[in-house]
């Protein structure tokens, strides 16, 4: 006679969450344009060229175009703005280990709903109240390590209702809460946030949390 087994694995028990934050510092974005995607798609597919190794003429730059480009704008060119949820999430995941959770543990615990889609790449959107952003030019790094300039979207302020889906078996409704709100006070989100991979970061992207909805 088989003997009985035993399950040891529950349903997952997910529940929302929808939590308002506010900026307390700027938000600053770069992202890669739909303009220098399709330049380098154009290159890939056809190829190196005989004189594809010569210097090319430097072409005119419009500064405020690139910056416009830079932002992430739900549903059309012209649609309303907003940060990727990866970027909340990432962030969430990230101040885990400030914590006791483990980061492997929250990255399968935590996932930020979009409100919408990028219209040029489809990335997942948190919509952003905000007023049109500033399109400020300045000296950076580039790859080869030589300065070079960068026009990029400043929103001064900014607010946005973050919808949030969460194993309840996991975590609770009040640490996934800190964890948005260490996100917003110690990780930030954007350029220049506290924890930039690739600078200390400006003290850009950081924000409040202001209201929950439990």
């Amino acid at each position: 006679m088989r003997g009985e087994i035993v399950v040891g694995i529950t349903r997952p028990a997910f529940v929302h969450l929808t939590v308002r934050v506010r900026s307390i510092s700027k938000l600053v974005q770069q992202r890669f344009s739909e303009e220098a995607r399709r330049q380098f798609e154009s290159k890939q597919r056809g190829g190196d060229k005989p004189e594809a190794h010569a210097r090319p003429r430097r072409k005119a730059r419009d500064f405020e175009r690139e910056g416009r480009a830079g932002t992430y704008r739900g549903g059309s060119s012209n649609g309303w703005y907003g940060i990727p949820c990866n970027a909340l999430r990432s962030g969430m995941i990230a101040c885990c280990r400030l914590t006791s959770m483990k980061m492997v543990n929250a990255r399968l615990a935590i996932f930020v709903e979009a409100d919408g889609y990028d219209y040029a790449d489809g990335t997942p959107l948190v919509r952003i109240a905000t007023k049109a952003p500033k399109y400020l030019v300045s000296t950076v790094n580039g790859p080869n390590g030589r300065p070079d300039l960068r026009c990029r979207a400043h929103f001064e302020a900014w607010e946005a209702t973050v919808r949030i889906r969460y194993d309840s078996e996991q975590l609770t409704e009040t640490d996934v809460v800190n964890l948005l709100m260490r996100c917003g006070l110690q990780n930030g989100i954007g350029n220049g946030r506290p924890n930039s991979k690739k600078s200390d970061g400006q003290g850009w992207g950081m924000f409040e949390v202001v209201e929950d909805h439990r």
